[in-house]
């Protein structure tokens, strides 16, 4: 186990996806890409470490944006997942009924309560995905937020805490 105990990290991707003009600062690690390309690269960067993760029989359980560190390398940027204390080994078939991570990036079947497996974690990634792709298109994240708020889980969470009773 490895303890990070100084800064490493320019910043997670939850702060980046709430104010992108934090990018603006790294203009020597964007060098000739768009924000775009960036963000497509770590589009790849994240699934490729959720496969191998899952690859190795670890699930994540909680994969949301605190939890992904922005680095900067030299001429670029890398994403890299983090803090694994909600993680746990699993068998090919195993799946949990244990609810963890943040309820935005939870899957439906979580949120009913029902047992889940490694496709909650793909669930969570898809959300990030979504969060990345609007910053590409331009749509800032609060628009985002009063969707899901007035439209999406909003109106799911209490039917989610009903089946369990």
């Amino acid at each position: 186990m490895v303890f990070i105990l100084s800064p490493w990290a320019s910043l997670d991707l939850r702060e980046f996806i709430e104010n992108k003009r934090k990018l603006e600062s790294w203009n020597s690690a964007l060098e000739n890409k768009t924000v775009a390309e960036l963000l497509v690269g770590w589009m790849a960067c994240l699934a490729s470490g959720l496969a191998m993760l899952h690859a190795t029989n670890i699930k994540y359980r909680g994969l949301n944006p605190i939890n992904v560190l922005l680095r900067i390398t030299g001429s670029n940027i890398l994403p890299i997942i983090c803090d694994y204390r909600l993680s746990k080994h699993f068998d090919a078939m195993s799946r949990a009924v244990i609810q963890s991570g943040t309820m935005f990036y939870k899957s439906p079947e979580e949120l009913r309560g029902s047992a889940v497996g490694r496709a909650d974690d793909v669930f969570a990634l898809g959300t990030i995905f979504v969060e990345l792709g609007l910053i590409i298109d331009g749509v800032p994240k609060q628009r985002l937020n009063r969707i899901v708020g007035e439209d999406g889980y909003a109106k799911c969470w209490p039917r989610a805490h009903s089946t369990k009773s």
